[in-house]
């Protein structure tokens, strides 16, 4: 079956993908403040990933996700600026490779943004949104995918298919694709056994549905939210509708 998944780097950028991949040994994986299941999703994908190349990768945000996404696998791993003792300054002033997923400005990461700006090793900027400002050696930014996972997936799948075949790896992407599509149904991104039938080919290897229980992220996801989730959000939708009415 062919899907036609995006071809997002030249031979130039592959060679540049490889070559930036295979000398770093310490890597970390940054996700945006405030960080929703695409930056989550990207960012423990991406860990793994590296983990599993054998290198010492560490996902960071500035701040902790909300509760309903700790059950990621890998979450326990997130450091973020209030992490004790300094782990999080000292992880990413010894890197030697910094990967930005879901944003692609300084402004995104707040506190942590001055002291990313001023590392001087190599970027990689993976991102879906057009506010693109850092001068990374490498960005693969489309302002249409639906969602940073669907860039890693599509980037992935072209440079290293055999690792992207594991549950954890697609448990994080198909997270990550689901709450930026509000579970697949937005127009955008119209089917998902476009990434079902794609995570795998079908005639030697597992479906993605069968790999992992798609049924858990959705569950988890969309109707797990705690109370203090849903008062938020019936805050946010009253005053909301009362700037409308007074429009």
């Amino acid at each position: 079956m062919n899907l036609n998944l995006k071809q997002y780097l030249d031979d130039n950028g592959v060679e540049k993908w490889n070559k930036l991949i295979g000398q770093a040994s310490k890597i970390v994986v940054l996700g945006h403040s405030g960080p929703d299941g695409d930056a989550i999703g990207a960012i423990l994908a991406m860990t793994h990933y590296l983990r599993k190349l054998g290198k010492t990768a560490t996902p960071v945000t500035p701040n902790p996700c909300p509760d309903f996404l700790r059950w990621m696998p890998g979450i326990e791993r997130v450091l973020t600026l209030n992490t004790p003792n300094g782990k999080t300054q000292n992880v990413l002033l010894n890197a030697d490779l910094v990967m930005c997923l879901d944003f692609g400005s300084y402004g995104r990461l707040e506190d942590l943004g001055t002291m990313v700006r001023g590392l001087q090793v190599p970027m990689v900027v993976i991102d879906h949104h057009p506010d693109m400002q850092i001068s990374a050696d490498l960005a693969v930014v489309d302002t249409g995918a639906c969602a940073t996972c669907e860039i890693l997936f599509s980037v992935l799948s072209q440079i290293d298919p055999e690792n992207l075949r594991d549950r954890v790896i697609a448990t994080c992407i198909y997270c990550g694709m689901m709450t930026d599509t509000g579970a697949f149904a937005l127009s955008i991104f119209e089917d998902a056994a476009y990434f079902n039938e794609t995570m795998f080919d079908l005639e030697n290897h597992e479906a993605l549905i069968d790999l992992i229980d798609t049924s858990a992220p959705k569950r988890r996801l969309f109707l797990e939210f705690s109370y203090k989730q849903l008062g938020f959000t019936d805050k946010w939708f009253e005053q909301t509708s009362a700037e409308l009415n007074g429009k």
